[in-house]
């Protein structure tokens, strides 16, 4: 049963952090099986890589520490492979399972389901995935966003642009426009580039007038709303028939680590422990990528492969670690604050076990049911 939403928390944070006390509605697996083996064309708007290096070379020293001294922002120089290996995303997706629930996506792998909720974000990414302020709409202003661009719609590229053009000028206002390109070529970018090229996320024009707002602010209950966005437009589009694109707009690595984090045996043959990673560091500085040869060794076929067709249980011990920052509450309770110390970001909670436990065995008998169905076509062959 669901209790009533303190004071502290809103209704829709109640839903995104809770989601799995509702009741479950089983429906069915987005894609057959017969669909596993197929790969597709699929890019992302997360410059992690290009935005670090610009961010470097056009700042001066004091402005890049106000970025690697950022309680959020820090993680992103830390990690060792900035570049997606797209196929582990593409892997857990194609097992979609469509279950009626609004703020989690599940995935069943071998017949073992996997759920992909606010808490894995945060454990995976280090950003900060509490409620959202009072009024958080209203954070920032508009003024400096009018002084360089005068009411225009703003692209990627008019960023870059002006970013190039203040390089000889240390001033708060560059390190706003830094602020800016940095969410906008990491967190949340635009679908289209070029020629009809779509706007920079409009609440990140906003809120880069108040650095201090952007010290704080849960970027990653932001991003995660955009993962859900991403994925359940995707898989609504797709109707069960895989495409041969997909542009995939917002924050990719927490759903591209999930399954390493989850799958025993890709972790131990794609992943290994950085030496020297930080105690209060997400999981995605604590491990990295082993040396390969080329991209086919990161292929759909390759990750297949090492996946093979084996039940494995999922290792929630290596998947916790302690994380700095605010906690995602509990239903009724408040968060900690943004100055907090480490807190213990659990994947799955005590108290909700039993109904996680509930919740896969009705995924478990969807994927039994969808295999049954599968091998009937086969049945008098």
């Amino acid at each position: 049963m669901t209790q009533s939403v303190g004071e502290h928390e809103t209704e829709s944070h109640a839903n995104l952090v809770d989601d799995d006390e509702e009741g479950m509605r089983p429906l069915k697996l987005h894609f057959a099986s017969s669909q596993y083996q197929k790969s597709l064309k699929l890019s992302g708007k997360c410059y992690i890589d290009t935005a670090i290096r610009n961010i470097q070379m056009i700042l001066k020293k004091e402005e890049v520490e106000w970025f690697i001294e950022h309680p959020q922002f820090q993680h992103f120089f830390h990690i060792k492979n900035r570049k997606q290996k797209w196929m582990r995303m593409w892997l857990l997706v194609l097992r979609s399972a469509a279950v009626g629930k609004k703020y989690e996506l599940w995935f069943i792998v071998n017949g073992v389901p996997i759920r992909y909720s606010l808490r894995e974000f945060r454990l995976i990414s280090g950003l900060y995935c509490h409620e959202y302020p009072p009024n958080h709409e209203r954070l920032g202003g508009t003024t400096f966003m009018n002084k360089y661009f005068e009411e225009k719609m703003v692209t990627y590229a008019d960023l870059e642009k002006q970013m190039s053009a203040m390089k000889s000028k240390l001033s708060e206002d560059r390190k706003k426009m830094a602020a800016l390109y940095f969410l906008a070529s990491i967190l949340v970018g635009g679908r289209k580039s070029g020629e009809g090229a779509s706007p920079v996320d409009s609440f990140f024009q906003t809120v880069v007038d108040d650095l201090d707002a952007c010290l704080t602010f849960p970027c990653g209950w932001y991003a995660f709303e955009n993962n859900l966005n991403d994925v359940s437009s995707f898989l609504e589009k797709c109707n069960g028939v895989v495409p041969t694109s997909w542009i995939f707009t917002s924050f990719p690595i927490p759903l591209e680590l999930l399954a390493f984090e989850a799958i025993p045996s890709l972790r131990n043959h794609f992943r290994e422990s950085v030496n020297g990673a930080r105690p209060g560091c997400p999981r995605m500085c604590k491990m990295q990528y082993k040396r390969k040869g080329g991209t086919k060794a990161f292929s759909l076929n390759a990750v297949n492969v090492n996946l093979g067709n084996t039940k494995f249980s999922i290792d929630f011990e290596a998947r916790t670690a302690q994380v700095e920052g605010p906690t995602i509450p509990a239903i009724g309770e408040p968060s900690n604050n943004a100055d907090s110390g480490e807190t213990h970001a659990d994947l799955v909670e005590a108290p909700r076990a039993e109904a996680l436990k509930a919740m896969e065995g009705r995924l478990m008998n969807i994927f039994q049911d969808a295999m049954k169905e599968h091998y009937k076509k086969y049945e008098y062959w």
